[in-house]
């Protein structure tokens, strides 16, 4: 019987009274033939056991002594412990557009058995050169900020418990705003009798931009 997603701290395993029994033998190990198993007794029926690696099927058997001899082993069960899940991305949403240069934030599903995660972030979508951004967080989100314009990055995540590292996420993408071209606005085109001082030009906001540069003159080439 296999019983999957088990702590690794405490794993309590139980078995039914066998009759006469003065103790028992319990033995688990990584393997079905019990090579390097870890061996204990006990005079209930049921034992806890703990330090155990995440991620790792365990097998386990338990045999009674009534003092004289023991009884042949139990059959052998088996479980799984909780292994370093894998960060599933949220948002931006893959292949998103016109994102914000900061107050970017990436988002991911909490992964189980890590302590930590390490996110990257860079134009490469293979994470070689230029070299991504990286860095550590203990939180499932993070707030990057700088980014350039109308420019495509690639990201990913994974956890770590500070000795086992989960595979990284699948890579999702998403591309930063460009500049939006300004819209005018008045005085309209082609319309007469503006006044020769204090003309006001006016165009709506572009986004993207931090300063607009603007033109007149009397050739339509602007030459």
């Amino acid at each position: 019987m296999v019983l999957q997603m088990l702590p690794v701290n405490s794993v309590p395993l139980q078995w039914q009274t066998y009759s006469g029994a003065v103790f028992y033998e319990y033995s688990y190990a990584t393997n079905a033939s019990f090579t390097g198993a870890v061996n204990g007794t006990t005079t209930g029926i049921t034992t806890t056991i703990a330090t155990l690696n995440q991620g790792t099927t365990y097998y386990w058997k338990v045999r009674a002594n009534n003092g004289s001899g023991y009884s042949p082993w139990s059959a052998v069960w088996s479980f799984s412990t909780i292994g370093i899940g894998t960060p599933i991305l949220i948002s931006p949403a893959n292949g998103a557009i016109n994102q914000p240069l900061t107050s970017l934030v990436l988002d991911w599903q909490d992964a189980t058995g890590g302590t930590f995660y390490e996110y990257q972030y860079g134009t490469d979508i293979n994470f070689t050169s230029p070299a991504p951004a990286s860095a550590t967080t203990t939180v499932s989100t993070v707030t990057i900020n700088g980014l350039p314009l109308n420019t495509t990055y690639y990201w990913r995540v994974r956890t770590s418990d500070g000795t086992t590292q989960s595979p990284w996420s699948t890579v999702w993408s998403f591309t930063t705003v460009g500049l939006d071209v300004p819209v005018l606005v008045s005085p309209a085109n082609g319309a007469t009798n503006q006044p020769i001082t204090s003309l006001v030009l006016d165009w709506q906001d572009a986004t993207g931009g931090t300063f607009y540069e603007y033109q007149y003159g009397t050739d339509i080439s602007f030459y």
